[in-house]
């Protein structure tokens, strides 16, 4: 791998890419690192992901000579993902084949899953090498060195993720491999104080403020971006936890001061631009990103987040009856609902639980008064969609009552509301929709998990 990748950057760099020799090292490159990460890690589907046995072993064999085999392979992929990196900077990225970068990512998405910050109880026998370049311990003695953080994997990780966002954000492969493995990192907990040292992650954080960061991807990877941004900063090794907690605050107002105000913006415009696409877009993008701050919700983050998107919901429910014609608007905004009590209702007490649902009733309501309107000349495949996302909003609703019924009996209330909008749904069905498979199967979901948690109702 490192001889075949210093030949593909030197072809690059004299402007060959596009020659034969660049497209037989690219395929021997692409073959060599999946072997490459399929023996030195585990995948994790249906599991734990883990170093294998015989690469521990291997590790620890010659680690003794000063010569740990299993780090060297690692970083001789790791260098090839920086020479891909020196080459997009280099302004050559035509020259790159995309196959090359994904097999990169799903290699890095292994390496973290497995090697950093490797879990002890798992990997007793684990090297002191391994340890030392990819666990805790080696972070801790060395964080005070600016060239051990500057060069950290996560640094690498990071950096990576930010390059293929930038010129691949458009491949929806690609784009959604670099937010897993975003939401890997964060996810860790181990790994939040780490990142937080990283230029570039603060650099990433604030570039996540802006209006249009990252323009080629999706909305739907911005949301999980913004998810990755809010549980990457919920964690603050100084001061006592209510510090902690001012400080998360702080930052989350940073962050969601712009959001304010590009609401107060399509407020303002609604009236006067209604059929304007771009103001459609920015709608259906403003409510991807409150998804996300949704959908990050944490334990320790949960009160403040509340804050920030409870207050919205009002707004979002005038904007989806203002845009009733608009199926998609609708269908964005029935999502953040869902999102939001899927992620809150879990924590919420009464009386506040009830005034979430009441918002949900409301909204049902609302959609219910108008749905002439909304399902006149209205094809059945987007007839299905509405109906099967007024649906998940009814089993979020049921969702998060199967916490508070162990402590309280059934929630008459939260009962009312699932029925009405059972009822709903129930109107609106007829034998050409149940064609539709997925809603068939969102349906009887619903009615499953309603049965259980309102037996007697």
């Amino acid at each position: 791998i490192a001889t075949k990748s210093n030949l593909w950057q030197q072809f690059i760099m004299q402007n060959q890419g596009q020659s034969k020799e660049v497209r037989v090292l690219t395929e021997e490159l692409c073959l060599m690192i999946e072997l490459l990460s399929h023996l030195l890690s585990d995948s994790g589907i249906g599991e734990a992901a883990c170093i294998p046995d015989c690469m521990i072993r291997l590790s620890n064999e010659t680690s003794r000579t000063g010569d740990d085999k299993v780090v060297k392979a690692i970083s001789v992929v790791f260098n090839h993902l920086l020479a891909e990196m020196n080459v997009l900077l280099n302004n050559k990225f035509d020259d790159i084949s995309p196959c090359l970068v994904e097999i990169g990512e799903k290699f890095l998405q292994r390496w973290t899953k497995t090697y950093l910050f490797p879990d002890i109880a798992i990997h007793r026998n684990i090297s002191s090498s391994l340890w030392q370049y990819y666990g805790m311990d080696g972070f801790i003695l060395n964080r005070g060195n600016p060239n051990f953080i500057t060069n950290h994997p996560i640094s690498l990780v990071l950096r990576k993720i930010i390059c293929d966002l930038t010129y691949w954000g458009f491949e929806p492969g690609m784009a959604k491999l670099c937010c897993e493995i975003l939401l890997q990192l964060v996810r860790r907990k181990e790994a939040r104080p780490v990142l937080k040292t990283l230029p570039e992650w603060n650099e990433f954080v604030q570039r996540c403020s802006k209006r249009d960061f990252f323009p080629r991807v999706s909305d739907k990877i911005k949301r999980k971006l913004i998810q990755a941004v809010f549980q990457g900063i919920s964690v603050n090794s100084h001061g006592t936890l209510q510090e902690q907690q001012s400080s998360y605050e702080t930052q989350c107002r940073v962050l969601t001061d712009p959001l304010a105000e590009r609401l107060q913006h399509i407020a303002n415009a609604v009236n006067t631009q209604k059929n304007n696409p771009a103001l459609i877009q920015e709608i259906i993008s403003l409510s991807e990103i409150f998804r996300g701050l949704s959908e990050s919700t944490e334990t320790q983050t949960q009160s403040i987040l509340f804050s920030i998107v409870y207050p919205t919901l009002n707004f979002w429910k005038a904007v989806a009856i203002q845009f009733q014609q608009e199926h998609s608007v609708i269908i964005r905004v029935l999502k953040l609902f869902t999102s939001f009590l899927n992620a809150q209702l879990f924590f919420l007490e009464s009386p506040k639980d009830q005034e979430v649902v009441g918002q949900a009733l409301v909204f049902l309501q609302s959609l219910y008064e108008v749905s002439a309107k909304i399902f006149s000349n209205v094809e059945e495949q987007m007839k299905e969609k509405l109906i099967r996302h007024i649906l998940k909003l009814v089993i979020a609703i049921v969702g998060g009552d199967t916490v508070s019924i162990r402590s309280r009996n059934q929630n008459d209330y939260n009962a009312q509301v699932v029925l009405y909008g059972l009822q709903i749904v129930i109107s609106l069905i007829n034998e050409d929709i149940i064609q539709f498979p997925k809603l068939n199967l969102t349906f009887f979901d619903a009615l499953s998990v309603i049965c259980n948690v309102y037996p007697d109702q």
